[in-house]
């Protein structure tokens, strides 16, 4: 079990959280105990895939992870940012629970664009004949 593994399953889990929420809050509005229990679990979801992440930059080039763990920062900050306006003009023009739908497909892009990149990283790492192991896991 390596970066891969452990981002891919981070986000599906992110994702099955979001879809979870969907439904508990329509379907148990009542359930306090129950709809705090589904944000404890999307709030691991959510946030587990960055120290993953930060590793993965330190692991890549020891020399250079400040620059790298800055830049991986800052698009952090700007995804925020773009999520918030996108949640706003979700809210705005659709409704207050269209988020965790318009949060799934966001989720759901960055699963897709991940299985593209390790697939080429193990691609890669075949051509140069370097062991699969170096190029995705610990």
């Amino acid at each position: 079990m390596g970066v891969s593994f452990t981002l891919i399953r981070g986000m599906l889990l992110h994702i099955a959280a979001f879809l979870l929420l969907s439904v508990v809050a329509v379907s148990l509005k009542n359930s306090l105990v129950v709809i705090v229990v589904v944000l404890v679990l999307w709030s691991f979801a959510a946030w587990s895939t960055g120290p993953t992440q930060q590793y993965n930059l330190i692991r890549i080039e020891p020399k250079y992870s400040g620059i790298m763990l800055g830049l991986n920062q800052s698009m952090m900050q700007l995804s925020m940012a773009a999520g918030a306006a996108i949640g706003g003009l979700a809210v705005d023009r659709v409704s207050l629970s269209s988020l965790t739908w318009f949060g799934t497909i966001g989720v759901a892009i960055a699963v897709v664009a991940s299985l593209f990149l390790f697939s080429w990283i193990r691609q890669e790492a075949r051509k140069e004949s370097m062991p699969q192991e170096h190029a995705l896991s610990d």
